[in-house]
């Protein structure tokens, strides 16, 4: 009889120990998962309040007026003076005004490379940056238009872009091969050239004066996206081209023009002819006013002064770290062109560092602006 009472107490035991325990598990359980479910709704918040409507708004306000709009201003003077520059030179060819005008189309080329991750509305519309700039060009139909005993712009517009603008212009003003005084001589032993010389930079200033005037219209729209733009309802909208033009850019220097030759088996595949501008010897000048044109966005335009006010000095100071890394960037050779066919190793540093800055951009920057990379928008082009 003891020996049943003892039994059953048992029984009574285990089944209460047993409740609890289920009790217990069920409640810990529930615990985890409602501390999983308050985590992953804060993360949830933290990617959708990584920056506020208002300041999103003041930040595209800042960008226009402080560094869309000047630098498109800086294009036009650039390219104005180049115009300038070869007229003065087709009427007085002198060899001191063939180095001159030189420089003035390095200075516009660099111009409208800063402008490069603005890549969008007036720069794109019906292609008209490939009359600008186009890469590479036609040498065949360039010296079939040189030998043409009346040229008129029409013929050179209806050439199409591979004879037109920076590209063709480097064409005829540098080389590799001849001497500076061989390339000036030319000019003078075929007139036509300088009557091409002329025709085409006409027809590019038309093609950038175009450009201009329609951004300082359509920058303000910019600055405006979210409350009276005609162009973008949504200020998000406006942000998202932006970053992602910036992250664009940013990954065509690193994996397009400098990144060619990051390590040794694509050394070996690689050609400094794959340089861009590589004629003129001004390839890392050119990628450098990418990198610049991103940092007048980023820096004068707010965006870093915004990073800081926000608890985000270390993205911040790093972004500013690599561009500037970048745009300090010296070489031992005369020019990039002769760093790859020499020396492709010492430039294992630019490399890294524009790198750097690409992923900075894409992992971090577009995160705490709200912004995701669009799906076109990986390739570099």
């Amino acid at each position: 009889m003891k020996l049943n009472n003892t039994r059953q107490c048992k029984s009574v035991f285990f089944a209460v120990y047993f409740t609890i325990c289920c009790i217990s598990l069920s409640s810990l359980l529930n615990n985890s998962w409602a501390d999983a479910g308050v985590s992953k709704a804060s993360e949830v918040i933290k990617a959708t309040t990584a920056i506020t409507e208002s300041d999103r708004r003041e930040l595209l306000t800042s960008i226009s007026k402080k560094a869309i709009l000047p630098m498109f201003k800086e294009l036009k003077l650039a390219n104005d003076s180049l115009y300038k520059k070869t007229q003065q030179f087709c009427k007085v060819k002198t060899e001191s005004a063939f180095l001159s005008l030189r420089e003035e189309w390095k200075l516009t080329a660099n111009a409208w490379r800063q402008v490069d991750s603005l890549a969008f509305g007036p720069t794109t519309d019906e292609n008209i940056d490939f009359a600008v700039y186009f890469l590479p060009i036609k040498k065949g139909i360039v010296k079939q238009l040189l030998q043409r005993d009346a040229l008129s712009k029409k013929d050179i517009d209806a050439a199409g872009v591979g004879a037109q603008g920076l590209g063709a212009l480097e064409y005829i003003l540098f080389s590799r091969e001849k001497s500076t005084a061989q390339m000036f001589q030319s000019f003078i032993d075929e007139p036509q050239r300088c009557k091409y010389l002329q025709l085409t930079t006409e027809l590019m200033s038309e093609n950038i004066d175009s450009i201009t005037r329609e951004w300082e219209r359509y920058g303000v729209q910019f600055g405006l996206a979210g409350v009276d733009s005609l162009y973008f309802l949504e200020s998000s909208e406006a942000m998202t081209v932006l970053v992602n033009k910036i992250y664009q850019s940013s990954q065509k220097v690193s994996s397009k023009e400098i990144a060619l030759f990051s390590d040794k088996s694509k050394i070996k595949k690689s050609t400094p002819y794959k340089l861009h501008a590589w004629r003129s010897g001004s390839s890392l000048e050119q990628s450098k006013a990418i990198i610049s044109g991103i940092k007048r966005l980023l820096d004068d335009g707010g965006v870093l002064i915004w990073l800081n006010k926000n608890n985000k000095e270390q993205l911040s100071k790093e972004l500013n770290q690599s561009m500037e890394a970048i745009l300090q960037q010296d070489l031992k050779e005369k020019d990039l062109f002769s760093a790859v066919k020499r020396t492709p190793e010492s430039l294992q540093s630019l490399v890294k560092n524009t790198q750097k800055l690409t992923q900075l951009i894409k992992v971090r920057l577009t995160s705490e602006l709200g912004v995701e990379l669009g799906f076109n928008d990986n390739d570099g082009d």
